[in-house]
């Protein structure tokens, strides 16, 4: 429970807790905000140190099959297109946690506070389109590897029906727990920066101290 969350308790249960004026509350909004996109930029470094170490473990296909040079080099374009956009993003999360740390500025903050929740929209969207688009590359890896294309052409379409039947739904079920893992993880984060966001706007708008329920 951060600093904020513990006032509001206690303001709910004791009256003569004591009050905190309109800058303290500004002060722990900025603090709390700070905090949440500190752990985004943290968590960001993690997944990109995850994909990294999977790359290095997993066996790419040059060593599974060393006649798919065109795919290999096509997934090889696309995993260092992947790390120079995530690397963006990561910068962008620590441009905004440095910036919302050492602000002062309520109107920087509220700005900081919305560039932040579209980038980590951003960021998401990313890797779901990502996944699509390796899961995709798999899929006619795997027919090329086969030889589907050289097939009779019956036996082709029956192959290729059933190997997309098969992807659509194991990609399916992997965009589903990604999108579960996003929702837990960051979407849990966005929504206290909202939460802080409708808080330094109320501040704003009101000449007195806002009541907190």
């Amino acid at each position: 429970m951060d600093e904020l969350d513990f006032l509001k308790q206690h303001w709910k249960k004791d009256e003569d807790f004591p009050k905190v004026d309109k800058e303290g509350i500004r002060k722990m909004l900025h603090n709390s905000s700070s905090s949440i996109v500190k752990w985004i930029f943290y968590i960001s470094i993690l997944e990109l140190l995850a994909g990294l170490a999977l790359n290095f473990l997993l066996p790419n296909d040059t060593d599974i099959n060393p006649d798919s040079d065109i795919v290999s080099t096509l997934e090889n374009a696309l995993s260092v297109v992947f790390y120079i956009v995530i690397a963006y993003f990561i910068y962008k999360f620590f441009s905004s946690y440095r910036s919302i740390k050492n602000t002062s500025n309520t109107k920087v903050l509220l700005r900081d506070i919305i560039e932040t929740r579209k980038a980590v929209d951003q960021y998401i969207r990313f890797n779901i389109y990502y996944i699509i688009t390796v899961s995709a590359l798999v899929t006619v890896t795997m027919m090329i590897t086969d030889g589907v294309f050289v097939k009779p052409w019956g036996e082709a379409i029956f192959y290729v029906v059933g190997i997309s039947i098969f992807m659509i739904i194991a990609i399916a079920i992997l965009l589903g727990l990604v999108k579960f893992y996003y929702k837990v993880v960051y979407r849990r984060l966005v929504n206290k920066l909202n939460k802080n966001y409708e808080q330094l706007v109320q501040l704003d708008e009101q000449e007195e101290v806002p009541t907190i329920e």
